[in-house]
Protein backbone atom coordinates (compact mmCIF):
# COMPACT_ATOMS: atom_id res chain seq x y z
CA UNK A 1 0.00 0.00 0.00
CA UNK A 2 1.34 3.08 -1.05
CA UNK A 3 0.20 6.95 0.65
CA UNK A 4 -1.14 7.50 3.79
CA UNK A 5 -3.87 5.85 5.18
CA UNK A 6 -6.08 8.99 4.74
CA UNK A 7 -4.92 9.04 0.71
CA UNK A 8 -5.74 5.31 0.86
CA UNK A 9 -9.21 6.09 2.30
CA UNK A 10 -9.86 8.93 0.02
CA UNK A 11 -8.91 6.47 -2.76
CA UNK A 12 -11.64 3.88 -1.82
CA UNK A 13 -14.12 6.40 -1.12
CA UNK A 14 -14.03 7.63 -4.47
CA UNK A 15 -13.96 4.06 -5.86
CA UNK A 16 -17.14 3.33 -3.60
CA UNK A 17 -19.05 6.29 -5.02
CA UNK A 18 -18.22 5.39 -8.51
CA UNK A 19 -19.24 1.58 -8.30
CA UNK A 20 -22.90 3.71 -6.60
CA UNK A 21 -23.15 5.55 -9.74
CA UNK A 22 -23.12 2.44 -12.26
CA UNK A 23 -24.73 1.52 -14.49
CA UNK A 24 -25.13 4.27 -16.42
CA UNK A 25 -27.12 5.26 -19.75
CA UNK A 26 -23.59 5.40 -21.81
CA UNK A 27 -22.14 8.21 -19.87
CA UNK A 28 -18.16 9.27 -21.44
CA UNK A 29 -15.49 7.82 -19.27
CA UNK A 30 -13.89 10.83 -19.13
CA UNK A 31 -17.32 12.90 -17.76
CA UNK A 32 -17.60 10.26 -15.22
CA UNK A 33 -14.02 10.68 -14.36
CA UNK A 34 -14.34 14.56 -13.84
CA UNK A 35 -17.73 14.97 -12.16
CA UNK A 36 -15.71 12.56 -9.26
CA UNK A 37 -12.39 13.60 -8.79
CA UNK A 38 -12.34 17.14 -10.80
CA UNK A 39 -9.60 14.92 -13.59
CA UNK A 40 -10.90 13.56 -16.32
CA UNK A 41 -8.35 10.97 -16.70
CA UNK A 42 -8.76 9.26 -13.29
CA UNK A 43 -10.65 6.49 -14.55
CA UNK A 44 -7.95 5.80 -17.57
CA UNK A 45 -6.11 2.61 -17.99
CA UNK A 46 -3.58 1.88 -15.70
CA UNK A 47 -4.84 4.34 -12.40
CA UNK A 48 -5.29 2.51 -9.52
CA UNK A 49 -8.59 4.10 -9.09
CA UNK A 50 -9.39 2.56 -12.53
CA UNK A 51 -8.38 -0.60 -11.91
CA UNK A 52 -10.30 -0.49 -8.35
CA UNK A 53 -13.25 0.09 -10.07
CA UNK A 54 -12.85 -2.33 -12.83
CA UNK A 55 -12.01 -4.82 -10.85
CA UNK A 56 -15.16 -4.66 -8.69
CA UNK A 57 -17.51 -4.38 -11.99
CA UNK A 58 -15.84 -7.85 -12.69
CA UNK A 59 -16.51 -9.23 -9.87
CA UNK A 60 -19.92 -8.15 -9.93
CA UNK A 61 -20.97 -9.78 -13.32
CA UNK A 62 -18.55 -13.16 -12.11
CA UNK A 63 -15.93 -12.39 -15.23
CA UNK A 64 -12.11 -12.36 -14.54
CA UNK A 65 -10.19 -9.22 -13.46
CA UNK A 66 -9.33 -7.12 -16.86
CA UNK A 67 -6.00 -8.08 -18.35
CA UNK A 68 -6.09 -5.77 -21.30
CA UNK A 69 -7.11 -2.27 -22.44
CA UNK A 70 -9.75 -4.04 -24.74
CA UNK A 71 -11.38 -5.87 -21.55
CA UNK A 72 -11.59 -2.92 -19.41
CA UNK A 73 -12.91 -1.47 -22.42
CA UNK A 74 -15.56 -4.15 -22.28
CA UNK A 75 -16.75 -4.03 -18.28
CA UNK A 76 -16.87 -0.13 -18.90
CA UNK A 77 -19.24 -0.95 -21.28
CA UNK A 78 -21.45 -3.55 -19.19
CA UNK A 79 -21.58 -1.10 -16.33
CA UNK A 80 -23.25 1.48 -19.17
CA UNK A 81 -19.85 4.11 -19.08
CA UNK A 82 -18.13 4.91 -22.88
CA UNK A 83 -14.66 4.79 -23.20
CA UNK A 84 -14.89 6.12 -26.16
CA UNK A 85 -17.79 6.06 -28.75
CA UNK A 86 -15.51 5.07 -31.54
CA UNK A 87 -14.72 2.10 -30.33
CA UNK A 88 -18.00 0.76 -29.14
CA UNK A 89 -19.61 -0.97 -32.50
CA UNK A 90 -22.02 -3.40 -33.47
CA UNK A 91 -22.43 -6.00 -36.78
CA UNK A 92 -25.45 -6.01 -38.25
CA UNK A 93 -26.67 -7.77 -41.58
CA UNK A 94 -30.04 -6.74 -43.40
CA UNK A 95 -30.08 -3.46 -41.69
CA UNK A 96 -32.56 -0.82 -43.15
CA UNK A 97 -33.63 3.12 -42.97
CA UNK A 98 -36.74 5.07 -43.55
CA UNK A 99 -35.76 6.53 -47.14
CA UNK A 100 -34.88 10.26 -45.39
CA UNK A 101 -32.32 8.48 -42.98
CA UNK A 102 -28.58 9.85 -43.47
CA UNK A 103 -27.43 6.39 -43.42
CA UNK A 104 -30.09 4.98 -46.03
CA UNK A 105 -27.96 4.64 -49.21
CA UNK A 106 -24.97 3.21 -47.09
CA UNK A 107 -27.17 0.46 -44.79
CA UNK A 108 -29.82 -0.18 -48.08
CA UNK A 109 -26.17 -0.97 -50.47
CA UNK A 110 -25.49 -3.47 -48.02
CA UNK A 111 -28.30 -4.89 -47.74
CA UNK A 112 -29.18 -5.30 -51.18
CA UNK A 113 -25.43 -6.68 -51.46
CA UNK A 114 -26.08 -9.30 -48.40
CA UNK A 115 -23.02 -7.67 -46.83
CA UNK A 116 -22.72 -6.35 -42.60
CA UNK A 117 -22.37 -3.38 -41.52
CA UNK A 118 -20.23 -2.21 -38.41
CA UNK A 119 -21.92 0.92 -37.13
CA UNK A 120 -20.45 2.50 -34.00
CA UNK A 121 -22.19 4.10 -31.10
CA UNK A 122 -20.91 7.60 -32.03
CA UNK A 123 -23.23 7.18 -35.73
CA UNK A 124 -26.19 5.38 -33.64
CA UNK A 125 -26.18 8.78 -31.45
CA UNK A 126 -26.20 11.58 -34.19
CA UNK A 127 -28.11 8.94 -36.40
CA UNK A 128 -30.84 6.82 -34.74
CA UNK A 129 -31.95 3.94 -36.79
CA UNK A 130 -35.22 4.12 -37.86
CA UNK A 131 -37.61 1.81 -35.28
CA UNK A 132 -38.95 -1.15 -36.82
CA UNK A 133 -42.40 -2.23 -37.12
CA UNK A 134 -44.34 -4.08 -34.29
CA UNK A 135 -44.63 -6.81 -36.82
CA UNK A 136 -40.85 -6.81 -37.45
CA UNK A 137 -38.59 -9.47 -35.56
CA UNK A 138 -34.71 -9.10 -34.88
CA UNK A 139 -32.17 -12.16 -34.11
CA UNK A 140 -29.47 -11.45 -32.20
CA UNK A 141 -26.43 -13.63 -31.92
CA UNK A 142 -23.33 -13.59 -30.01
CA UNK A 143 -21.05 -15.06 -32.62
CA UNK A 144 -20.00 -13.23 -35.72
CA UNK A 145 -19.83 -16.75 -37.69
CA UNK A 146 -23.40 -17.27 -37.55
CA UNK A 147 -23.40 -13.42 -39.29
CA UNK A 148 -20.89 -14.80 -41.59
CA UNK A 149 -22.28 -18.09 -42.68
CA UNK A 150 -25.61 -16.10 -43.33
CA UNK A 151 -23.84 -13.56 -45.50
CA UNK A 152 -21.96 -16.72 -47.57
CA UNK A 153 -25.90 -18.00 -47.81
CA UNK A 154 -27.19 -14.57 -49.11
CA UNK A 155 -29.39 -13.48 -45.84
CA UNK A 156 -32.04 -11.95 -47.19
CA UNK A 157 -34.16 -13.06 -43.92
CA UNK A 158 -35.14 -10.31 -40.73
CA UNK A 159 -31.98 -7.78 -39.48
CA UNK A 160 -29.69 -10.05 -37.61
CA UNK A 161 -27.81 -8.32 -35.11
CA UNK A 162 -24.44 -9.89 -33.83
CA UNK A 163 -23.20 -8.74 -29.94
CA UNK A 164 -19.92 -10.19 -30.70
CA UNK A 165 -19.87 -11.90 -27.05
CA UNK A 166 -21.17 -9.09 -24.02
CA UNK A 167 -23.48 -6.65 -25.88
CA UNK A 168 -21.71 -3.08 -26.30
CA UNK A 169 -23.43 -0.05 -25.81
CA UNK A 170 -23.56 0.13 -29.59
CA UNK A 171 -25.10 -3.10 -29.67
CA UNK A 172 -27.55 -2.36 -26.99
CA UNK A 173 -28.32 1.45 -28.35
CA UNK A 174 -29.24 -0.24 -31.32
CA UNK A 175 -31.46 -2.58 -30.81
CA UNK A 176 -33.43 0.02 -28.39
CA UNK A 177 -33.58 2.12 -31.24
CA UNK A 178 -34.76 -0.81 -33.42
CA UNK A 179 -37.43 -2.12 -31.17
CA UNK A 180 -38.69 1.31 -29.86
CA UNK A 181 -41.89 0.53 -31.95
CA UNK A 182 -42.53 -3.18 -29.93
CA UNK A 183 -41.22 -5.20 -32.64
CA UNK A 184 -39.85 -8.48 -31.54
CA UNK A 185 -36.07 -9.72 -30.59
CA UNK A 186 -34.96 -12.83 -30.35
CA UNK A 187 -31.86 -14.08 -28.90
CA UNK A 188 -29.15 -16.61 -29.60
CA UNK A 189 -26.45 -17.78 -27.11
CA UNK A 190 -24.71 -20.82 -26.33
CA UNK A 191 -27.05 -22.09 -23.13
CA UNK A 192 -24.09 -22.06 -20.40
CA UNK A 193 -23.54 -19.01 -17.37
CA UNK A 194 -21.69 -16.98 -20.23
CA UNK A 195 -24.57 -17.25 -22.40
CA UNK A 196 -27.09 -16.70 -19.50
CA UNK A 197 -25.22 -13.49 -18.73
CA UNK A 198 -24.89 -12.25 -22.58
CA UNK A 199 -28.83 -12.42 -22.62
Amino acid sequence: VRGTVDERQELLDTALRCLRTLPLEGAPLAVLASELTGDPHALDVGRTLARLVTHAIADAAGEPPPSDAERTRALWELAGVVPDPLSSTVLALALRAGDDHPLAGYLDAHAAAGEAVSLTLAQLRRWPITAMAASDRVFVVENPSILAAAMRRGWRGPTLVCSSGHPTLAVVTLLRQLMANGCVCFQHADFDPAGITIT
